[in-house]
């Protein structure tokens, strides 16, 4: 047996749910379909993973160096962001700076019937 409680616009609690999940997986859809514009570029991208790795060691692997275990722990994960931004061609910082590494032949001409 279904039963169903009617709210005061006319509308049954399932029919809210049934909108609320319909609006979620439509946003999850149009997040899934955003595109992220990588903003680094190959040079960029080698050099952060590389720095990223070296960071990562003497963050979490070899401590003695740096001596202190929290400062240590800031550097490793420090490095780790930098080896996922190489690793993606995507950095966060140099989106909000709105700063990019990338040749210019990599960028998306428009199409001319666009306009």
């Amino acid at each position: 047996m279904v039963s169903a409680v009617l709210l005061h616009d006319g509308q049954t609690a399932s029919d809210k749910v049934v909108y609320c999940t319909t609006h979620n997986i439509r946003n999850s859809k149009e997040i899934i379909e955003m595109q992220v514009n990588k903003n680094c570029g190959r040079l960029d991208q080698f050099l952060r993973v590389g720095m990223g790795l070296g960071l990562m060691y003497l963050g979490f692997v070899d401590t003695t160096l740096i001596g202190d275990t929290v400062m240590a722990i800031f550097v490793g994960i420090f490095g780790a962001i930098n080896v996922l931004a190489g690793l993606s061609g995507f950095c966060p910082v140099y989106h909000l700076a709105n700063i990019s590494t990338r040749s210019v032949k990599h960028e998306v001409a428009s199409h001319p019937l666009d306009d």
